[in-house]
This record gives C-alpha cells, structure tokens and sequence, in this order.
C-alpha cells in the first residue's frame, strides 16, 4: 500500500523526497507517517484527528468520562497498513504498551482509512507524570 501511494503522491518510490522518511514539507512528519494517518506530504500540517477530520495527528487529551478524568486518544489510520499500538511512559525514555478500552471504531472514514478513540489506562490523578503516544509500525 505505501508503494501505491508512494506512486500517486510523487510518481514511484525513487522519485526524489519519496522515500518513507523523507519530509518533503518539512512539517517534521516523514512521510510514512504522513501515509499511515492520512496527510498530503506536500502540504505542511500538524493537523490533529478531530471529530469529523479524514486524516491528522493522533489527538491525546484529557476528558472526563462519567465523572472520571481520563486520558483519551482519537486517531485516524490507514487500514490494513500495519499495527498501531497506544504506548505510555513515566519519563520519555522508556515506553510501554498501555492499557486501553476503545471507545470507539474502527469506524471507516473512507475505503482506506478508519478512525478509533481509545480510553487510555486508569482515571487521572493528581500529581501523576504520565506521557502517551501512538506507536506506528507499518509493514
């Protein structure tokens, strides 16, 4: 799939700025990463994965869910592309995978993509130093 679109974004996979971790835009996305979420790699975007969007950065947020502050993740991918797996850390250097609820999804957003929105580990609390991410390994 990332070689068809590596054919209709810059003409086959040699072209120049085509490789997977080329950023043509220079929006610091590379262009793997442009493909699995949806994003033209011409078009300088930080966008996130908003309610209604078809493509975008993963969107992280807090959000409170029957009373109870949680971290929340929407994210749009491309379908079949690979694995996706929700990661958590304590201080940025080590990542584990997090424990989540999908809340939502897989629900198409086109014949390519579909979006999910996960519910991220336990309910917030005070004082906790937490980080999560969205890991993207694309076969």
């Amino acid at each position: 799939a990332f070689l068809a679109w590596q054919t209709v974004f810059f003409g086959g996979p040699g072209e120049p700025e085509a490789g997977p971790y080329d950023d043509p835009d220079q929006d610091g996305v590379v262009n793997l990463l442009e493909f699995a979420f949806n994003l033209s790699p011409f078009l300088a975007s930080t966008a996130l994965a908003l309610p209604g969007a078809t493509g975008g950065l993963p969107w992280i947020r807090e959000e409170e869910i029957n009373g109870v502050s949680y971290f929340t993740m929407d994210y749009i991918r491309r379908k079949n592309a690979g694995d996706f797996q929700p990661q958590t850390s304590t201080g940025l250097m080590a990542w584990t995978p997090s424990v989540f609820t999908v809340l939502s999804g897989p629900v198409s957003v086109n014949g390519a993509y579909e979006r999910l929105k996960l519910r991220l580990g336990s309910p917030i609390q005070p004082g906790d130093r937490i980080f999560h991410r969205l890991a993207a390994i694309i076969h």
